[in-house]
């Protein structure tokens, strides 16, 4: 069950996630769907990152929009609904881990709009790995040499 005090933290064994000019790519590693988070999106995927509260996402962009705050909350619990039936999130239990405010990136002038997960099949064969490797990553050290032409 959702409330305000629960917090979310990314599936981190199955999912690979970077938010690029404020739109989040989210990936399971898992099934190989692909997922995209816009916009206010973007700004609620940082802020999972950091594991706030869905209070604490509900205040902070309520304030930074001008948006009702009981209608801000009603988006973020669809939506983090939406992210657990999805896997890509689980409830966290305990205190917020330490650290830094997230930040987030530039609005502009951009009017809030409610955060939408749109999901991809397309390359889902392609994506998934089987089975999931956590914590993959290639580093300049770990990546292959390339051959240049002489």
């Amino acid at each position: 069950m959702l409330t305000p005090e629960t917090r979310l933290s990314v599936q981190a064994h199955q999912v690979a996630a970077k938010v690029l000019e404020g739109e989040a790519i989210i990936i399971n590693l898992s099934n190989g769907l692909y997922y995209s988070l816009a916009g206010v999106g973007g700004e609620v995927w940082t802020l999972i990152e950091a594991e706030r509260s869905l209070d604490e996402m509900a205040a902070s962009l309520s304030e930074r929009y001008g948006a009702g705050r009981s209608d801000v909350a009603a988006d973020l619990a669809g939506l983090a609904q939406r992210l657990l039936d999805e896997g890509l999130v689980v409830i966290t239990t305990g205190e917020r881990r330490p650290g830094e405010a997230a930040a987030l990136p530039s609005t502009g002038d951009q009017a809030y709009q409610a955060p939408v997960l749109h999901t991809y099949h397309d390359m889902a064969e392609l994506l998934a790995l089987d089975p999931p490797m956590p914590g993959l990553r290639i580093t300049p050290e770990a990546a292959p040499a390339s051959q240049s032409e002489p």
